[in-house]
């Protein structure tokens, strides 16, 4: 059985090297046209893909209200997501047009084994037991996170520490987790400010606390305290961390090293998590693992995506959600050979399922891009992952493409269309 047992040992990074080199919050003014830097990038590309304007009418809609009523967008996919350079640059560049309305999920990575992301880290202390997607016969249930953790003792600390001080007032926390029948008593501590405690009877009961919080700085802890029968345990999720109040943007970070599309049909807890977030998008941003090292695409990947398509839209059907095709990549120095077809699959599968698609194999330049991306110091040289240079440049272009086409759709043009 999966196990993390630490006294506040520092979260495994299992990419080339540490993001936090780069810097933590690079904020930047988003450049009209990022395109002028790098030549090989398909500027006719970058736009947001439909078969229908209703595939993203909701979205739309959330994103002409955002002032004055918050909303939420998930964002689902593998390493490229869960390192958090390119969904943070997201959120500032959206935040900064349509309000800020909070951080989003959090993770508790050290105690899973994982790496954190840029923005914060994480420690724990005692021993925990530990699931993640992107591996089959779990011993835990998983929610949206795509990882989960668990513990049955006492003065077991999770601690989420944030690399630069919250400027914000982030004052309210959705808390995603669970204890026995009996429960734990769990505190919750946020910098220096007295403990708060959390309600067991509704963790065990919901699987789900929302609580306001002082706004932290730096530091939140959630410790497991007595027991209060034999037999109980604390398994925990992710929490939200979010404003308090009903407007702006909250972009959620759900991505998992090495996961594939399959991954989230392992999440058990994935739909009742999901409607209780409410996202007005959620973008499906996988593919990389999908064919990485076999160099093909397995028969059963399209049935996989159109049932985790159906199951959204069946508990969700007032949310957009968005495909995405991956990067030109190589595998021990050997090209993989189907991202066109990756591309092209999903593209259909998109416009079958009335979603959106972003092209981003055709935005970034295409078959043969690595070295471009290379040459410009862009993508790392296992030729798969980006430097976080090259994420910022991905955010800033997705993020462009997005605000195209809302700008398309409020003055009810056809956009762009499959």
């Amino acid at each position: 059985m999966p196990e993390a047992q630490s006294r506040f040992k520092h979260p495994i990074f299992n990419l080339k090297f540490s993001f936090l080199l780069f810097g933590v919050l690079i904020v930047r003014e988003l450049k009209s046209d990022p395109f002028e830097d790098y030549p090989f990038l398909n500027k006719t590309k970058n736009h947001l893909q439909y078969s229908n304007p209703k595939a993203l009418k909701d979205f739309h809609s959330a994103w002409k209200n955002s002032r004055t009523k918050k909303f939420h967008v998930v964002h689902t996919g593998d390493s490229h997501v869960q390192n958090d350079v390119y969904p943070d640059q997201i959120r500032k560049n959206l935040q900064e047009k349509l309000g800020d309305g909070g951080q989003g999920m959090i993770f508790a990575y050290s105690a899973a084994g994982s790496y954190s992301p840029i923005t914060y880290r994480t420690e724990h202390s005692n021993h925990w037991i530990r699931s993640k997607s992107f591996l089959p016969n779990q011993p835990l249930p998983m929610g949206i996170t795509g990882m989960s953790c668990r513990t049955d003792e006492k003065d077991s600390e999770l601690e989420f520490i944030f690399n630069q001080p919250i400027k914000n007032e982030y004052n309210r926390l959705k808390i995603f987790s669970s204890t026995g029948p009996g429960g734990f008593d769990i505190e919750l501590i946020v910098d220096n400010s007295p403990s708060i405690h959390l309600d067991s009877k509704a963790l065990s009961e919901r699987e789900y606390l929302e609580i306001i919080i002082p706004p932290p700085q730096k530091k939140i802890r959630l410790v497991t305290r007595e027991k209060l029968r034999e037999n109980e345990y604390f398994e925990f999720y992710g929490m939200s961390l979010e404003k308090d109040g009903d407007t702006g943007l909250v972009w959620h970070n759900c991505g998992v090293g090495s996961a594939r599309f399959n991954s989230i049909l392992r999440e058990e807890k994935f739909v009742y998590q999901l409607k209780i977030i409410s996202p007005k998008l959620v973008i499906l941003d996988f593919g990389t693992n999908d064919y990485l090292v076999s160099n093909r695409i397995s028969k059963n990947l399209p049935s996989q995506i159109r049932k985790i398509i159906r199951m959204i839209k069946k508990n969700l059907p007032h949310s957009s959600i968005l495909l995405t095709s991956t990067q030109d990549m190589n595998y021990k120095k050997k090209p993989r050979r189907v991202g066109p077809e990756f591309s092209d699959r999903i593209q259909k599968i998109a416009s079958e399922m009335n979603c959106g698609f972003y092209d981003w194999f055709s935005v970034s330049g295409g078959m043969n891009s690595v070295e471009n991306w290379k040459r410009y110091e862009l993508m790392q040289t296992d030729s798969i992952h980006l430097t976080p240079r090259g994420y910022r440049l991905k955010a800033d272009l997705f993020s462009l493409a997005i605000q195209k086409s809302m700008s398309q759709m409020d003055q009810k043009k056809s956009g762009i269309q499959f």
